[in-house]
């Protein structure tokens, strides 16, 4: 199994299944685009960048994220951008900066069993009701200081290969988490502490659950795409480190 590859094919197809259209440029090339939040865009399979980099920029529509594969492997058929340093410095010069910067990690087999030897008081709870959908949108956008469209993730509500999770805490639901499965791999997305609770080992103790959960799912191996703050904890929980993704936005002026 490419690792790598199930890592991005996870991604995208949960950024298709928050409601993603395909979209035709001017120039004739087409990419996937989420028009409402997360706001992505990636390559059709068998479509290139071309070679009008700043004209095909340009024809994008506003707010979109255009992530960037930074990785040193070729991955066949990879569905994010690859650019060279000519496209690079056109990227810059037309105002794209980037917004953030993530590190693809895997946990295989082995890692997940190390992980469950972890203590965990918190439970977990699948979110089935809308109050507690409206919770868990709350509490991943006070997490990663940008407002999620609830309706995108209501709209998951009954994916069988999705679960949204709530963590509990005395009582009161202090953090999430989404898991998506596609083929033999489980992705982690949207991992999120409310700020009030952060610093009190909460996000590892989720970890355990999220693991628990993932290996009911018959997974062999878990991924994610790590923020810069949530990187040290996965490493730690002995996550692998695979490759970046650059995610680069247009500034406004």
């Amino acid at each position: 199994m490419n690792l790598d590859l199930a890592n991005l094919t996870n991604l995208t197809s949960l950024w298709q299944q928050y409601g993603a259209h395909m979209l035709l440029l001017p120039h004739g090339e087409h990419i996937h685009l989420n028009h409402s939040w997360p706001y992505r865009c990636w390559m059709v399979q068998g479509t290139k960048v071309p070679e009008q980099f700043d004209d095909w920029l340009s024809s994008l529509p506003a707010r979109v994220v255009l992530p960037v594969y930074m990785g040193s492997r070729t991955i066949p058929e990879n569905p994010l951008f690859t650019i060279n340093d000519e496209q690079s410095a056109i990227l810059s010069s037309l105002g794209w900066q980037c917004a953030m910067e993530q590190t693809a990690m895997y946990l295989n087999d082995e890692g997940m069993q190390q992980v469950l030897k972890e203590k965990a008081t918190l439970s977990i709870k699948t979110v089935s009701q809308i109050e507690e959908l409206m919770l868990w949108v709350n509490i991943s956008s006070s997490a990663f200081a940008y407002q999620i469209d609830h309706a995108v993730i209501q709209g998951l509500m009954n994916e069988p290969m999705v679960e949204l999770v709530l963590g509990i805490k005395n009582r009161t639901a202090v953090c999430c988490a989404l898991l998506y499965k596609t083929g033999e791999i489980v992705g982690l997305h949207q991992m999120s502490v409310l700020p009030e609770w952060q610093g009190q080992g909460l996000a590892q103790q989720l970890m355990v659950k999220l693991v628990e959960k993932a290996m009911t799912w018959q997974t062999k191996a878990i991924v994610l795409q790590s923020s810069k703050a949530g990187f040290p904890l996965y490493k730690k929980l002995g996550f692998t480190q695979q490759f970046q993704i650059k995610n680069y936005q247009q500034q406004t002026i």
